[in-house]
């Protein structure tokens, strides 16, 4: 190809162009002036050809200045992988600055801080409470304390916590040394239906703290009178739901949703039995009971063998352990029984399949011992 060599009337540099651009501007690589391509007699004619090796005779010559400094110039670090959690995180935070909510990233930017206000209409009171909202195993968990309390011997706050988890829907309550927390964990969506919205982060901040609300009540009659008040339990909790605008499920709705999905349904009563595959309705460990505003799960966790684990407070004591790791599942104590359960509600839209199938997953991993399997979409999409 025969080429032309201009020089730039902005900066004095030589731009070479085909001979096909005479008559035409073309800009400069350096300063970007548009400069005409003049006629051939104005411009000296270059012919491109193969460039031979050099060899070099004596001494090297000194290198260009602008290949001394490309030689100097650290190599680019390498491309991070892609991270689930830290992307599900950074996700949630645009949805908490979207509600303009004060947020603090933590350093590493695995998680932040977060205040968020909520006012009871019914109360009329309105409150601020703290947040942690970070990413494990493919979850999104929001964490909150509850109250500070001193260590109290003579009270017992284990079985209390244990009956407020029995019936709590989107928190998992813990008790520390001195201070009781709660925290829920969020399977995300798949891509196409957003990952994560604000309908979905509002829902379950707002059930939080009505999970919170009640729990508080329960705490401080434990504490003042040093005993679990069974009926006060059973009337605190006597709507466990927050108000939502989409419909609670049917038990007839979830049989229809659990066989879309690819399970195996049995109905017995009140409660839908659940399987991969086909069997019978007795060797099905997964129940469910479609409650008033949520559906609720459990299982006998195969994680936990029951002989090795004392009756009573010690069992208490086990299962407030485990329920410090943040999971789909939370583990109780009922009738001397270590039970697995999970609780489902809907947010801004009826329950998907992908949402019904992580619930119910969660539950048949803890049947067969396979728990804390990661459900993130994130991680499958990266």
């Amino acid at each position: 190809m025969r080429m032309i060599r201009v020089t730039c009337q902005g900066c004095g540099g030589q731009i070479e162009c085909p001979v096909s651009d005479i008559g035409k501007h073309v800009l400069c690589g350096v300063c970007f002036k548009s400069n005409l391509v003049p006629e051939i007699q104005g411009a000296a004619e270059l012919e491109l050809l193969p460039v031979a090796p050099m060899v070099s005779v004596g001494a090297p010559e000194e290198p260009p200045a602008l290949l001394r400094a490309s030689m100097s110039t650290p190599a680019a670090p390498p491309t991070q992988p892609f991270d689930p959690d830290k992307a599900l995180v950074n996700i949630a935070l645009g949805m908490f600055r979207f509600h303009n909510w004060p947020c603090q990233d933590e350093p590493g930017f695995r998680a932040f801080r977060a205040k968020v206000k909520f006012h009871s209409s019914m109360l009329g009171v309105t409150t601020v409470d703290d947040f942690r909202v970070s990413g494990t195993r493919g979850l999104l968990v929001l964490e909150s304390p509850v109250i500070d309390l001193p260590q109290l011997d003579d009270v017992p706050l284990a079985q209390a916590i244990n009956e407020i988890n029995q019936r709590s829907i989107a928190a998992t309550f813990v008790q520390t040394c001195d201070t009781v927390t709660m925290h829920r964990a969020i399977s995300p969506r798949p891509r196409e239906e957003g990952v994560l919205t604000s309908g979905l982060i509002l829902q379950t901040l707002r059930q939080m703290n009505h999970d919170r609300r009640h729990a508080l009540t329960i705490i401080r009659r434990t504490v003042e009178e040093r005993r679990v008040d069974h009926p006060s339990v059973q009337a605190a909790f006597a709507q466990p739901a927050a108000p939502c605008a989409m419909p609670a499920l049917s038990l007839q709705q979830v049989d229809d949703l659990a066989r879309r999905c690819g399970y195996r349904a049995w109905r017995i009563g009140d409660e839908l039995l659940l399987s991969r595959e086909l069997t019978s309705a007795e060797r099905c460990r997964v129940r469910i009971s479609a409650c008033a505003g949520f559906l609720r799960g459990w299982v006998a966790p195969a994680s936990v063998v029951p002989a090795s684990v004392p009756a009573g407070t010690a069992q208490v004591e086990r299962a407030n352990e485990l329920n410090r790791v943040p999971g789909l599942v939370r583990y109780v104590v009922s009738r001397k029984q270590m039970t697995a359960t999970a609780a489902c509600f809907p947010t801004d839209q009826p329950l998907s399949q992908a949402e019904f199938k992580a619930f119910v997953e969660a539950l048949m991993n803890e049947a067969s011992g396979s728990a804390h399997v990661s459900s993130s979409h994130l991680a499958k999409a990266g």
